[in-house]
């Protein structure tokens, strides 16, 4: 097990008392710990978990935060996994989040990012860093692009109808998040090449679950989100 600052941080073990140790003793909470482990086989099948989770600090601290945990496969064998946790703050409002992607985007490719919010305040039912993860997996699409002076676009607005007939969606409140290059064609995969042990649609379909929402390509040029709102509020934020 390796153990990096920012683990620390969250759960209060040094890196030298947390290493050698088995994970479910260090950050489960104890009514959580048969559930860990039935995560753990979920793992061992080769397979990523991402949701909410109660965990614990050194000190004792009970929290729930998001977690994803994707399985290292090597030649057909689990030979690791690595976990992204950050406490959880769900339901996220889902345009400050939009917002924080955007600018996180723009941190690294300044000025080719463009963000047009064109919906409702709003929440969804997971927590902001689950949609976080899931828009930074999408951005890797066009990271080639990016890197070569493209520009990326990111739209949010009231999914239309005909959009959510054509994949046989029900109609309620979604909102459709579309992110993708202009006049730019992608690679194939959701990641690049250096994080390519983890099966990227196995990646996105775990995000997505939690979100409870629908993901596809169109096209090889835009991908889009359509995620289901569970409260609206009056205001109405933009940005570009």
């Amino acid at each position: 097990m390796e153990w990096n600052h920012a683990a620390e941080t969250l759960y209060g073990w040094p890196r030298g008392e947390a290493l050698g140790k088995n994970i479910i003793d260090v950050t489960p909470a104890t009514m959580s710990r048969d559930h860990a482990a039935e995560i753990m086989q979920t793992l061992a099948e080769g397979q990523v978990w991402s949701g909410d989770f109660p965990l614990r600090t050194r000190d004792g601290e009970s929290f729930v935060a998001s977690v994803t945990d994707v399985p290292i496969v090597h030649d057909g064998v689990v030979a690791g996994v690595i976990g992204v946790s950050a406490r959880s703050a769900g339901p996220a409002s889902l345009n400050p989040s939009l917002l924080r992607f955007g600018a996180g985007c723009d941190s690294i490719w300044p000025d080719h990012v463009e963000l047009m919010i064109r919906y409702p305040e709003s929440f969804i039912r997971a927590s902001e860093p689950h949609l976080l993860q899931l828009l930074s997996l999408i951005a890797f699409r066009y990271a080639a692009a990016l890197d070569n002076g493209s520009t990326l676009d990111i739209l949010a607005e009231p999914a239309k109808e005909s959009l959510l007939s054509g994949f046989g969606i029900p109609p309620g409140p979604i909102a459709h998040v579309q992110i993708g290059t202009r006049g730019e064609r992608t690679s194939a995969s959701l990641l690049r090449d250096e994080i390519s042990f983890a099966d990227p649609a196995n990646f996105a379909a775990a995000l997505t679950r939690v979100l409870g929402g629908w993901i596809f390509v169109e096209r090889d040029t835009a991908t889009h989100l359509l995620v289901p709102v569970t409260q609206v509020r009056l205001s109405v934020g933009q940005a570009g």
